[in-house]
């Protein structure tokens, strides 16, 4: 009787030990699988954490806004403050290439470089809720734009308004000088002064600057026209239809809804007279908008007609504005503040500029 007492103890004790073993098993894995998810978890965090952090500037989720006076957007990139010409395009490209192995997308929105520039006169002049003193307020208290035309030196002053290129060549060319805002792939180991000389005299040939506007302007996956701001947006959501949300990418909320007194046609032609390169390549860059929306509408391919040749009246430096003839007259104006400039180089290649115009005021440029 005892033996079998015995036996059966130790046949209970036997089961609580591997019923015990079981169990804390049974613990150690549930512990182990919760260390294992809160490590997962963990991880999870991080990698988003770095994936946040290494697009955080180029490759915001949310397609763009795209800027309604001209400036570059990328499908992942919204760009407001900052304007680019092509080389820092080209080297935001390189990045995401790099980082992303994908291609960027870039378009634009283009507008009429009469309407900029009177846009632009109006911007630098009057106070706005978010710019309470612009730059030129003062300087241009109660002028208008016809007024400039009259004051060579006031029209040297704010050059940034009328000067060819400033509406889009330039910055499609890559060769966009002499403004802190725009971004340029400037090489950090030459001489920036000597970078900016040599940068300026490439822009003034225009066959060169137009070629490679033109280049660079055909490689855009999207292009839109202000004016033609409700197409524009029919445009952008028929070539990128998975934006965010059904979203079209496009907003208005950048357009200028003050409204100024309209300008002269005198007013124009001679703006137009300035920016023959920047008029010329709006009209294409139409003409590429009108022919991918008739496809849009038609299904129907057509080829589009590049303008006539641009009439060069005018061109101009930083320092120097000349014309040969056309709506402003023919006249070679050196600006006074040309005496100021320190840099010997710099100054001789303006007076440079200056007596070869001279010589050939009476010409075509």
């Amino acid at each position: 009787m005892v033996c079998r007492r015995r036996q059966l103890y130790l046949i209970l004790l036997f089961f609580l030990i591997l019923y015990s073993l079981n169990t804390h098993d049974r613990n150690q894995q549930k512990q182990m699988l919760k260390k294992h998810r809160k490590k997962e978890k963990q991880r999870k965090k991080v990698a988003d954490r770095k994936i946040k952090s290494s697009t955080k500037n180029i490759a915001n989720k949310k397609l763009p806004k795209l800027k309604n006076e001209g400036g570059y957007a990328s499908a992942n990139i919204e760009i407001r403050e900052k304007h680019f010409d092509w080389t820092e395009i080209e080297l935001m490209r390189k990045k995401v290439l790099e980082k992303h192995k994908a291609e960027m997308v870039v378009g634009s929105l283009f507008r009429d470089p009469v309407s900029r520039a009177l846009s632009h006169f109006n911007f630098i002049k009057t106070p706005t809720e978010k710019l309470k003193k612009p730059w030129a307020m003062e300087l241009l208290e109660g002028k208008e734009m016809k007024d400039i035309f009259e004051d060579k030196s006031l029209m040297m002053e704010i050059r940034g308004v009328w000067q060819d290129g400033q509406a889009a060549a330039h910055y499609l060319a890559g060769m966009h000088i002499g403004a802190s805002w725009v971004l340029h792939d400037w090489d950090k180991d030459k001489d920036l002064k000597a970078q900016i000389r040599d940068l300026e005299e490439e822009t003034l040939d225009f066959d060169a600057v137009l070629e490679k506007a033109i280049e660079n302007l055909e490689s855009l996956e999207f292009i839109g026209i202000t004016e033609n701001f409700d197409e524009s947006v029919k445009m952008f959501k028929y070539q990128f239809p998975n934006t965010h949300n059904g979203e079209s990418g496009l907003a208005e909320e950048h357009v200028n809804k003050r409204e100024y007194s309209s300008a002269s046609d005198h007013v124009r032609e001679k703006l137009r007279a300035l920016m023959p390169l920047d008029m010329w390549l709006y009209e294409y860059a139409l003409n590429i908008f009108n022919a991918r929306l008739h496809y849009l509408s038609t299904g129907e391919n057509i080829t589009p007609a590049m303008p006539p040749s641009p009439h060069v009246f005018c061109k101009s430096t930083r320092y120097i504005l000349a014309c040969s003839d056309g709506p402003l007259g023919a006249f070679v104006y050196r600006w006074p503040r040309l005496d100021n400039i320190e840099d010997e180089d710099e100054r001789n290649k303006q007076e440079g500029y200056y007596q070869a115009w001279m010589d050939e005021q009476n010409g075509e440029f």
